[in-house]
């Protein structure tokens, strides 16, 4: 709601509210969820009953077709894909197989 001054205290946010909202994301989203904290790792890691991680296969990526934005593929590119190469290049062609023109853009001109 525009002009609206509630604001949430994510600390505040019991054990059992986080392992909800964990139910709800999106294997696509694991990963990013994880990297907000350690409570937010731990509720997915509750949920998910293993290691967190992102599955970009290509089988993944046919079954359920990604809509990932371009912030968000600026966020893992910094994150994580300026430390891998082979990350950037996966998130390359992520964004070839979704469609996304500003965010392979963006890579073309950041990815080593």
């Amino acid at each position: 709601m525009q002009g609206d001054k509630r604001s949430v205290e994510w600390s505040k946010l019991t054990d059992r509210a986080l392992r909800r909202i964990a139910e709800k994301v999106d294997h696509y989203d694991h990963l990013a969820f994880a990297l907000v904290c350690r409570r937010f790792r731990e509720a997915l890691g509750r949920v998910a009953n293993q290691n967190v991680r992102t599955d970009l296969r290509r089988e993944s990526l046919v079954e359920v077709r990604p809509s990932f934005s371009t912030r968000w593929y600026r966020w893992a590119y910094e994150t994580v894909g300026q430390r891998d190469e082979e990350c950037g290049a996966l998130l390359a062609r992520v964004a070839a197989f979704q469609g996304n023109k500003e965010a392979l853009g963006y890579l073309a001109e950041n990815v080593g």
